[in-house]
């Protein structure tokens, strides 16, 4: 399947399914897009070698095509939900402390514990700042990739998500 959007309107002008997704497939299809009025400054694209050749065939270098980071921030995005749960493990275990340290208080045993809560709350702490900062800077490639824009968003095209016919099956 090849697929092409404006990023401005989210409108999808090229929309296929095709058997290749070589250089003269991608080529042809974003011909028919240029036939139709398509005038793109820029683009943004994956990293496909098909896509690329057949953007380059089209416009050569006048039409920049930038890489996006999809697959990448995709990939990431599983360090930053194993990050978040570990976060979430440790808050667990200072609530935990704590409860224990109020029963220990009201016995008159609140020092006993008042060290392990001290460095849990730094392990928490720790934990749930180094998970929000590497959300961050996951996330700041994606918040940041339409800023290539410039001053008229309508102008650029993403493009690049690309499925494999054969994942399409139950989606007709």
């Amino acid at each position: 399947m090849l697929v092409e959007i404006n990023a401005a309107s989210t409108y999808f002008y090229l929309l296929a399914l095709v058997e290749h997704r070589n250089d003269d497939t991608w080529g042809c299809h974003i011909l028919e897009a240029v036939d139709q009025g398509l005038d793109p400054k820029r683009t943004i694209a994956d990293f496909g070698s098909g896509q690329r050749a057949g953007h380059q065939e089209v416009f050569g270098d006048e039409v920049p095509c930038h890489g996006d980071v999809f697959y990448l921030q995709h990939q990431c995005q599983g360090v930053v939900n194993s990050l978040e749960r570990q976060a979430m493990g440790v808050t667990t275990q200072r609530q935990s402390l704590e409860k224990e340290m109020e029963k220990a208080k009201q016995k008159g045993q609140g020092k006993r514990l008042s060290t392990q809560l001290t460095q849990s709350r730094q392990a928490e702490s720790i934990t749930i700042g180094f998970a929000r900062d590497v959300k961050t800077l996951i996330q700041w490639p994606s918040r940041n990739v339409l800023e290539l824009a410039g001053s008229s968003q309508a102008s650029i095209t993403i493009r690049g998500l690309l499925v494999e016919p054969s994942r399409l099956d139950g989606y007709s």
